[in-house]
């Protein structure tokens, strides 16, 4: 169910986790990641990322496609793209940050009626990003239904949460 696990791991039906140490994102993903799908499931991770780098301020939009080697059948290629001059990058030279916050969104945007574990979510975030996650966590928990329980050190995701209350944006006991 959670096509966006590969730094994350659904503990039962319902609950997943995101770890504090996630490796670098893969720029490959195997065919196991979405198994006899087509192009449906993986254009619609691709539009929840997007939407999150989006919010977030991160200028890129994510595209995944399969890969046209015939040696790497079933493999998934993503890319970001440059939303100003739609210059095609490869994770491999974006910060380590874009890689650490990718499956804290597809998770918080894609998954649905959930509860999310997130540990330390703001690790390689510029302070600035860690406050924009904190509304991209509430818009997971407003849109989608999800609960989550995060551990957190970042005051600048505090902040954002208060902030986020006394605006009237999210109740006390969300």
């Amino acid at each position: 169910r959670n096509v966006h696990g590969h730094r994350s791991k659904e503990l039962s039906p319902g609950l997943t986790y995101t770890p504090p140490f996630r490796p670098r994102c893969p720029v490959l993903w195997p065919p196991t990641k979405f198994p006899a799908s087509g192009l449906e499931i993986p254009t619609a991770v691709a539009a929840h990322l997007s939407d999150g780098f989006l919010q977030l301020g991160i200028p890129y939009r994510v595209a995944i496609a399969p890969v046209g080697d015939k040696d790497l059948a079933g493999y998934w290629k993503v890319m970001l793209h440059d939303r100003t001059s739609n210059t095609p990058v490869s994770l491999n030279q974006v910060g380590y940050g874009v890689s650490q916050v990718l499956p804290i969104v597809g998770n918080v945007l894609g998954l649905h009626d959930q509860t999310i574990l997130i540990q330390q979510p703001e690790r390689h975030l510029h302070p600035k990003l860690q406050a924009e996650l904190g509304s991209v966590l509430v818009t997971g928990m407003q849109q989608n239904r999800n609960q989550m329980i995060v551990e957190t050190h970042s005051e600048a995701l505090l902040l954002r949460l208060r902030r986020l209350i006394r605006w009237g944006q999210l109740k006390p006991d969300e």
